[in-house]
């Protein structure tokens, strides 16, 4: 027993000092200049959108490269956000007013389609739809 005993003791001292190193290695990638003081931020769960709060109640949009996408006003009084994993649900929260609020984004892109066959009118308005839940 008393040589058991001994052998994980042994192991055990010889194993702490492997424990205690680590190495750490960051590099800045990107950042954002803003106009005014960032209250909070949250990003989509796929790392294509970055939504930062601003003083004053401006929810700005940012692509994952740090282009600015869209500027939303909001209530002043929001001081937290957060969003849903494909960022279309934000959720803005407010300990002044006690309040959460729900906003539905909707991403619109818009299509070149100037010279291609149409049939129909040519001003008339497209609509694309797609599907993900096909099985």
């Amino acid at each position: 027993m008393k040589h058991l005993f001994g052998i994980c003791l042994l192991t055990l001292m010889v194993s702490i000092p492997c424990l205690a190193e680590a190495e750490i290695n960051s590099q800045q990638t990107n950042e954002l200049k803003l106009q005014s003081s960032p209250l909070d931020l949250a990003v989509s769960s796929d790392g294509e959108r970055v939504f930062v709060l601003n003083e004053g109640g401006k929810l700005q949009i940012y692509s994952n490269e740090g282009e600015l996408n869209d500027t939303i006003e909001v209530d002043p009084a929001v001081d937290k956000i957060s969003t849903t994993g494909d960022g279309g649900t934000v959720y803005l929260s407010s300990r002044t007013n006690k309040t959460i609020q729900e906003l539905q984004i909707e991403f619109l892109v818009n299509l070149d389609i100037s010279g291609s066959p149409f049939q129909g009118q040519q001003d008339a308005p497209v609509v694309l739809a797609f599907y993900s839940d096909f099985q």
